[in-house]
């Protein structure tokens, strides 16, 4: 009998078990903390690590906003009328109207002031054209133009002054220059009215001698023109009196049944109108006696200088009816929209009486109170949103521009005033309109 000896061997299953349930708690725990203290001793060190570069850090804090309410208001608003009293005789804008710059909004009677015009005009030319014959050195046919200019100018003196006594004085004076003179309208001035009459009968007479005098149409037979223009001179002086007191009976007359205040107007418009013819008449009769006397009695230094003080005079009085036709007429200094328009035609305005109003085509604004809380957080600049009650659903875009620097005390409270203007011109904004404004601050 044979003996073995062995040793018997466990299953290579079994001995893989055994290993596996030996090694993988410890083992496998204790590397996965070794993997992850590695890992965070790479993150600190990482983060930790010295570096040249500086980080901004941005904060972002929720943007908040000061509330506020006030009235759309136009950036200009202006309010017109005339430099000068008188009828209004055109209108020809209306409220909500849009119109330009320098474009004419209403005008006064003026009829007189446009005669007064032209007969300044003809004064500068005549008073120019007389200097520079001057300087070229009078010749003969220069005098013999200078006679003619007086001649015409005393012809033109006496028909102007005919006209204006016998077509525009007799149209409310009936049996003008007789006993019998009359006015057609009530005065409350019955001195004033018997000093018309007297006046009246005394023009007429005045009127004829001076017809008798006229010169004729061949001026080298007159002898004296000069003395010729002094005494033409004296009836239009008296022709002038007599339409300062017409005018002066107009203004105290009285409308009745038979004479209508609008026909008081038209007198006075015509009493006017003659006023300024004669008196340019005048003007002119001087201005061509004075070339005359000076042009026959030859040129001097000192016959030059008074004729550039003519010219001088003569340019001065053109600017001055220029001014006065213009304080006639309302034009528009800026280019907006008529808001106000209270004057009808006919009617008469007094000097400053506004009763136009106009707002400009500028950017609206706002103008609302801010409280002393909430004032140190508003700066010009800073963007607005803006909601109009006629709008609820849009939102305009604006800017604060201005901030009072003073507080208003209202009930004990101090706010400040804070204007706020839109970026944009649009159509849909009108003064007046409820804002309700949304400051933006950070």
């Amino acid at each position: 009998m044979v003996w073995c000896c062995c040793q018997i061997m466990p299953k290579k299953e079994e001995i893989l078990s055994g290993i596996k349930r030996f090694i993988t708690p410890p083992i496998i725990i204790g590397a996965a903390i070794v993997i992850a203290l590695l890992a965070m001793g790479i993150v600190f060190f990482t983060n930790n690590k010295p570096s040249d570069q500086t980080v901004e850090v941005v904060h972002d804090p929720a943007v908040t906003s000061v509330e506020a309410v006030g009235s759309v208001t136009a950036a200009k608003s202006i309010d017109l009328g005339f430099q000068r009293g008188g009828t209004i005789s055109s209108i020809s804008v209306d409220v909500s109207d849009h119109v330009v710059q320098g474009q004419m909004l209403a005008s006064l009677s003026n009829a007189d002031l446009v005669a007064a015009r032209e007969g300044a005009k003809a004064n500068l030319d005549a008073a120019e054209a007389r200097l520079a014959d001057l300087k070229n050195g009078t010749r003969s046919e220069t005098v013999a133009a200078a006679r003619l200019t007086v001649a015409q100018a005393i012809i033109g003196g006496y028909v102007t002054s005919d006209d204006a006594v016998h077509n525009k004085a007799a149209q409310f004076i009936t049996n003008l220059g007789t006993p019998q003179q009359v006015l057609t309208f009530p005065m409350s001035d019955q001195q004033l009215s018997i000093d018309l009459v007297s006046s009246g009968i005394a023009l007429e007479s005045t009127l004829n001698s001076w017809k008798g005098d006229l010169p004729t149409g061949d001026t080298s037979s007159e002898t004296d023109l000069v003395a010729q223009s002094s005494t033409a001179r004296g009836y239009l002086l008296a022709v002038g009196n007599f339409l300062d007191m017409t005018a002066e009976a107009l203004s105290d007359a009285v409308s009745t049944s038979n004479v209508s205040a609008t026909t008081l107007v038209n007198f006075k418009t015509n009493i006017g109108v003659a006023r300024s013819s004669v008196s340019g008449a005048l003007a002119a009769l001087n201005t061509a006696a004075g070339a005359l006397s000076v042009d026959e009695a030859g040129a001097s230094t000192d016959s030059i200088a008074a004729a550039q003080a003519a010219v001088d005079a003569a340019q001065a009085a053109l600017d001055g009816t220029n001014a006065a036709l213009a304080q006639t007429v309302i034009r528009s200094p800026i280019s907006g929209i008529i808001t106000r328009q209270d004057g009808n035609v006919g009617e008469v305005a007094a000097a400053g009486q506004a009763f136009l109003s106009l707002d400009s085509d500028a950017r609206f604004e706002v103008k609302a109170s801010v409280s002393e809380a909430d004032i140190a957080k508003v700066a010009v600049g800073q963007p607005v949103s803006v909601r109009v009650d006629a709008y609820p659903d849009v939102t305009f875009a604006a800017t604060v521009t201005a901030i009072d620097p003073a507080a208003t005390i209202s009930n004990g409270t101090p706010s400040y005033t804070v204007t706020v203007q839109f970026k944009d011109v649009d159509q849909r904004l009108k003064a007046g309109l409820t804002a309700n404004l949304s400051i933006a601050i950070q």
